[in-house]
């Protein structure tokens, strides 16, 4: 699973900023038709995300608050994206401490009663007491 994501990460390019930071460098000095074509060589999630914002930019009646939305549920999509395949993970990570070995150690280290050996406490238990119940009185 884990290797899973590794892969998953080096093929999305989450890290590699290089060309965006020059596409970035290049539509700053005023050249947006240069910068576009060198983030649309790009192959990560930043320079994705770099040529969509200058696309947008360069669209009559760019608007700051169209753009920082749009680029903003790009972002959301690819984090998303990126969270593939990691709720088998997380569910490993939430009950590996509650498994039990036979010997009634939990995983987390603590000594606990394995469920078994409750289930036979309690029946030596109700066994020795009689039943845990009893009938309402008569009235």
């Amino acid at each position: 699973m884990i290797a899973a994501k590794v892969l998953q990460f080096t093929f999305l390019g989450v890290g590699r900023l290089n060309t965006a930071r020059k596409a970035l460098a290049v539509w700053l000095d005023g050249h947006p038709h240069d910068a576009k074509a060198i983030a649309a060589r790009g192959k990560s999630i930043a320079a994705d995300i770099m040529l969509k914002l200058i696309q947008g930019s360069s669209r009559e009646k760019a608007q700051a608050d169209v753009l920082k939305e749009d680029e903003e549920r790009i972002c959301i999509q690819r984090i998303n994206t990126l969270r593939a395949y990691l709720r088998p993970l997380d569910m490993i990570a939430q009950t590996a401490p509650l498994i039990i070995d036979p010997e009634g150690r939990s995983f987390a280290g603590e000594t606990e009663i394995s469920v078994a050996d409750w289930l036979v406490q309690r029946d030596e238990t109700a066994e020795e007491s009689g039943p845990s119940w009893s009938l309402p009185a008569e009235r």
